[in-house]
């Protein structure tokens, strides 16, 4: 026969086994979450949609074009992009390099094919508040 309070142990310890699946896999479903948000701002550099990539940046952006390099506000950064897509119009990108293993900083290097040359670019995020927000650009010449 059956005892009440054997079924109770029996559904603490199922519980605890459910509970420690749930843990140990718990941090495997943010991956795909940090990666969508580097493969959909990698989408914006490729199409050169400075407008959308604005909405991704912190309020202070440090930004290197080639040799000139400089922190700029959010809306300062926002007209260097559009500035630097205005006169390098991009054709294709590649995906060189993704580093989403650290909670709080995601980074990303391409290689972004415009009209004028490829352009090794890359970018940092940064975790403020939940939010991943953009807080560096690099756009140098590729030497591959």
């Amino acid at each position: 026969m059956v005892k009440f309070n054997d079924i109770l142990v029996c559904d603490k310890i199922v519980m605890k086994k459910y509970f420690f699946v749930l843990l140990l896999t718990s941090g495997f479903f943010n991956i795909p979450a940090k990666a969508d948000i580097l493969d959909d701002i990698s989408a914006l550099f490729k199409t050169g949609n400075a407008t959308e990539i604005s909405k991704y940046l912190a309020p202070s952006v440090e930004i290197g074009v080639l040799s000139d390099q400089n922190v700029y506000t959010k809306a300062q950064a926002s007209a260097v992009l559009s500035d630097f897509f205005k006169k390098h119009p991009p054709g294709s990108s590649k995906t060189v390099h993704k580093l989403t293993s650290n909670p709080n900083h995601l980074f990303t290097v391409m290689v972004l094919s415009t009209t004028t040359g490829a352009y090794r670019t890359s970018f940092s995020l940064s975790n403020a508040s939940g939010k991943f927000l953009i807080t560096e650009i690099s756009f140098e010449l590729n030497k591959d």
